[in-house]
């Protein structure tokens, strides 16, 4: 990181997609759009570069990065997968929308809020881990996102809002945890291939019959005499 310390130099010339091209952009020199926030933390705004496998950079020019701006890589055709870096805490609304080629997405623990359609139509996303410490699964958080498979949500989480699973037709497993009180419309619209789903007695509200609809295999588990027993009944 200091190879260059103590230099008057301003400008390095690198081939595109090197090791020296990789770091660059890895350590914030190259690919990426940002502005400092009034707390002397980086919020990124936009990557520019078109690297399949995106590492974001931990701090740029000498401060810590802590937010994933709106659309930050909105529409991007190049990433397969993208790691964010521990110390972020809030990813914004559409942050990667519309990525047709992502694969893989890493979050770390330090993740506390995300915004409303972080991954909506990217359909070819198979993994992604939900951060420990969320407490809401936002609207149409994976709407479209037509190849993920499987997904655990964190035991933090108490409601999962409008259209998170919308239209993710190779979904077969959700572990669903018990604090979990709320499931909202077309949350689960249809998720074909989703057979078995339990929820506990604390959730006290299903939308309505949208919220499952267009799952023809689904049976639903739950306590009888609970809310989603009945909500299952019908």
């Amino acid at each position: 990181d200091d190879a260059f310390d103590g230099t008057d130099l301003q400008t390095v010339i690198v081939e595109e997609n090197c090791y020296a091209f990789r770091w660059a952009v890895e350590h914030g020199y190259i690919g990426w759009e940002w502005r400092k926030r009034p707390d002397d933390t980086i919020e990124i705004l936009a990557y520019t570069s078109n690297l399949t496998t995106v590492v974001v950079p931990s701090s740029i020019a000498g401060l810590p990065v802590r937010s994933i701006g709106s659309e930050a890589f909105y529409g991007n055709g190049f990433m397969r997968s993208v790691t964010v870096p521990d110390g972020v805490t809030d990813i914004g609304n559409k942050a990667f929308y519309d990525c047709p080629k992502l694969r893989e997405v890493s979050l770390p623990d330090s993740v506390r809020s995300i915004g409303t359609q972080v991954f909506c139509y990217c359909p070819s996303l198979v993994r992604v881990n939900i951060p420990p410490y969320l407490t809401e699964l936002p609207r149409a958080m994976f709407m479209a996102c037509e190849n993920l498979n499987v997904i655990v949500i964190p035991d933090g989480v108490t409601t999962i809002g409008k259209s998170v699973f919308y239209g993710c037709s190779n979904l077969s497993s959700v572990t669903v945890p018990d604090p979990v009180t709320t499931i909202g419309q077309t949350a689960f619209h249809n998720c074909e291939s989703l057979e078995y789903l339990y929820l506990s007695e604390n959730v006290t509200s299903i939308y309505d019959d949208t919220s499952f609809s267009g799952c023809s295999r689904l049976v639903i588990d739950a306590p009888e005499g609970s809310v989603a027993w009945e909500y299952a009944q019908t």
